[in-house]
Order: C-alpha cells, then sequence, then structure tokens
C-alpha cells in the first residue's frame, strides 16, 4: 500500500531525474532538422513516462531519462523524417528526433498529435506499443 510520503518521495526523486536529463543534455555538433531545446527532448519524455501512456511508451521513456540523469547526452538530428539512417539500419520513414544517449542513438518516433508513440535504438526491449492487451508485447512477434 502506497503512503502519501511514498508518494511525495517518489514525485521529488522523478523531479530530480528531469532537472539532472535537462542539465546534461547538449546539441550536437553534426545537429540537422528542425531546431528544438534540450528541454523539449525531456519535456516530450517526460510526458510519454505518464500514466495514460502506453506500457511501451512509458517503460521506454523512463528507463531512458533515468539514463539521461547519470550521463552526458546529445540531440543529434531535430524532428525529421527517413534522415541518414545509419549502423545498416534503413531510414526511419516516420516523424522523429534522434538522440544520443551513453554511446547509443535512440529515436523518439512521433504520432500524429507530436507525442511520442514509440522509442527505438540503443538496448531497450523490443516492445511494441501498438499490441492489444493480453497479446505478446514482443516487436518481433508482431
Amino acid at each position: 500500500m502506497k503512503t502519501i510520503l511514498g508518494e511525495i518521495l517518489q514525485e521529488a526523486f522523478f523531479d530530480l531525474t528531469i532537472f539532472r536529463a535537462i542539465k546534461n543534455g547538449r546539441i550536437s555538433r553534426e545537429f540537422y532538422g528542425e531546431k528544438v531545446s534540450v528541454k523539449k527532448i525531456v519535456k516530450l519524455l517526460e510526458n510519454a513516462s505518464k500514466a495514460r501512456r502506453h506500457f511501451a511508451v512509458k517503460y521506454h521513456a523512463r528507463a531512458l531519462l533515468k539514463r539521461m540523469a547519470t550521463v552526458r547526452w546529445a540531440i543529434l538530428a531535430g524532428r525529421h523524417i527517413y534522415g541518414r539512417g545509419g549502423g545498416g539500419r534503413a531510414p526511419d520513414g516516420t516523424w522523429h528526433y534522434t538522440i544520443y544517449v551513453g554511446r547509443r542513438r535512440y529515436h523518439l518516433r512521433l504520432n500524429k498529435s507530436g507525442h511520442i508513440f514509440d522509442i527505438t535504438g540503443g538496448n531497450l526491449p523490443e516492445f511494441a506499443p501498438w499490441a492489444k492487451p493480453g497479446t505478446s508485447t514482443s516487436k518481433k512477434n508482431n
């Protein structure tokens, strides 16, 4: 059973994570795409981590924010579609931001409303945010 104090401490810890993630962020020298700020990227991830989002998106957003709070990270590309591809992968045909956290690239993939609906790359578990409740959440099975 959650206590009020526990909830307050959890909220304070999350606020500290957000603060540190903003402090550790920067714009890459190789930046391309639409102009964007470190605060905007962190805010997108914070919103994606909220209770009303799909489990996969929440899980990935929280994991990424925690990592961003502990290491330097950079925005490689503002909102763009396709881009350069890389690492043997084809360019992403969905609007997305590209960030670099702890020597790994991530795509913050956006829906029509500009909200993150999927986070790919790095070493995140492959959950499928489009999977129906009660079915496999692995991208490999969908």
